[in-house]
């Protein structure tokens, strides 16, 4: 599994003290002559936030306050509006502040937008979903677990679910054996393939607490012995979202970088 937030933000999820850079300092001031007195200079703020990277502009929210004594959002927001503000809003907030807003949007309104959501939380280590998961509360006062089994329904709800059980381990060669591999293989076609009905919790319950290194040993087993692919198998078990997810989990896992699935997801999401 990979880590998707910055370091800084495991450091605040754990208490530890932050370090800022320079340009930090430099572009806190820049956004606050932008915006102190009458109106807004739009150009100086899309520079100084342009100036960072990714990484970086999401400090700002913490340096800003103890500089100024007020957050950011509540600068950005008074003399800006509509897609200008939320995009200022959104290229400075953290990103587990970020992920949990999506997940708040997919869930708001009428119906729920469903391919939002497996992006975000599957594939993450066991320590960002509870960070995630503590953001989201934090936020908006809602167990993610609970808000999820409340709005999907069906295979897709049990996959969302089971990801937020924090099923990941570490890869350990003396556990991950080959023979190990290869009782998943059976375990993953006794549970999909090779009978009458799907079970779809431990067909997914075995992907989710597989690592990359030994799912993609379950996955070349597999083929050698039932001819398709774990890729093929979901998709002739599993239907819409929830092929979709286990695709982007499972067989994608085994075959691409995670990452680059991962982005590309998201972006196809919009």
């Amino acid at each position: 599994m990979q880590r998707i937030f910055p370091q800084h933000a495991h450091d605040v999820y754990r208490g530890v003290p932050l370090v800022y850079p320079r340009e930090i300092d430099d572009v806190c001031e820049r956004i606050r002559d932008a915006t102190d007195g009458l109106g807004v200079d739009e150009k100086v703020l899309v520079d100084a936030l342009s100036s960072l990277s990714a990484s970086d502009r999401s400090l700002l929210i913490y340096r800003y306050k103890d500089l100024y004594r007020e957050e950011l959002k509540d600068t950005l927001g008074r003399d800006t509006v509509g897609d200008f503000r939320l995009l200022l809003l959104l290229l400075t907030m953290p990103l587990p502040e970020v992920e949990a807003f999506i997940l708040n949007v997919a869930t708001s309104g009428s119906g729920t937008k469903e391919r939002l959501l497996y992006p975000i939380l599957l594939g993450r280590t066991n320590e960002e979903l509870s960070m995630l998961k503590s953001t989201y509360y934090y936020i908006f006062n809602k167990d993610l677990t609970w808000l999820m089994r409340s709005e999907l329904s069906g295979d897709y709800r049990e996959i969302i679910l089971l990801a937020l059980e924090r099923l990941q381990v570490t890869y350990d060669p003396e556990f991950h054996t080959y023979e190990k591999a290869k009782a998943d293989a059976v375990k993953l076609y006794d549970a999909g393939e090779g009978r009458w009905g799907t079970d779809e919790t431990t067909f997914v319950r075995i992907l989710f607490s597989s690592p990359r290194e030994h799912l993609v040993l379950v996955n070349d087993i597999y083929k050698k012995k039932y001819v398709s692919d774990l890729e093929e198998a979901v998709r002739g078990e599993f239907s819409g979202y929830a092929t979709e997810a286990l695709v982007f989990y499972g067989a994608l896992i085994a075959k691409f970088d995670h990452t680059s699935c991962r982005c590309c997801c998201t972006l196809s999401a919009n």
